[in-house]
């Protein structure tokens, strides 16, 4: 016979766990960052090619991976949307050279006081740095050129947030960053690759 008891605590199991499973918060996925509503860079070489020569300094906490879009992958698409290759077949290539693509994270002291325990805290402050080298290659592999351009942002995040919140801060940091970068590598090129631009 049945036992009535296991079944009432067989069905609550399951109404719990179903429950649990609806509260979950499911994961937002954030834009795609791109350069593509503005006018593409018409560069009179080949080929466009990215070359990552950053590498991470010893010691700190980096986190670049854990951003939505990294800085090395915000680079590579800044070359993907920005820069487009009109030149012949011979006319060499530019090559963008990482040179920084970095996020630190540093966790910030907390006030144990009674009056930091009711206070919502920053507790993480992040440093990003981003930073490349535009070249001018001839179709044998000499530098004819080169242009500059790095971006820095350093913003502090409370302790409170949900996961979306957080990697919506992080995404719009990120573009902020690219923002500053792709100015300034803008204007560097027209200034010192002029020779090379249509």
């Amino acid at each position: 016979m049945p036992n009535p008891l296991k079944s009432i605590v067989v069905a609550m199991s399951i109404g719990l766990l179903a429950s649990s499973c609806q509260t979950s918060v499911p994961t937002e996925k954030q834009p795609e960052l791109t350069f593509s509503h503005l006018t593409p860079l018409e560069v009179n070489v080949a080929s466009v090619e990215i070359k990552n020569a950053y590498k991470a300094t010893p010691g700190v906490k980096h986190v670049e991976d854990r951003f939505p879009t990294s800085p090395a992958k915000a680079l590579a698409r800044w070359l993907a949307d920005r820069i487009k290759p009109v030149g012949g077949p011979n006319s060499g290539k530019l090559r963008l050279v990482i040179t920084d693509a970095s996020i630190i994270e540093t966790a910030l002291k907390q006030d144990k006081s009674i009056k930091g325990t009711f206070t919502n805290q920053q507790t993480h402050s992040y440093d990003m740095v981003v930073g490349a080298r535009a070249e001018i290659l001839g179709y044998n592999g000499a530098e004819r050129a080169y242009s500059t351009a790095k971006a820095m942002r350093t913003f502090t995040t409370p302790g409170n947030l949900s996961l979306n919140e957080r990697e919506k801060i992080w995404f719009h940091a990120t573009e902020k960053l690219m923002a500053g970068f792709n100015e300034e590598m803008e204007a560097n090129m027209r200034q010192y690759l002029s020779s090379y631009l249509k």
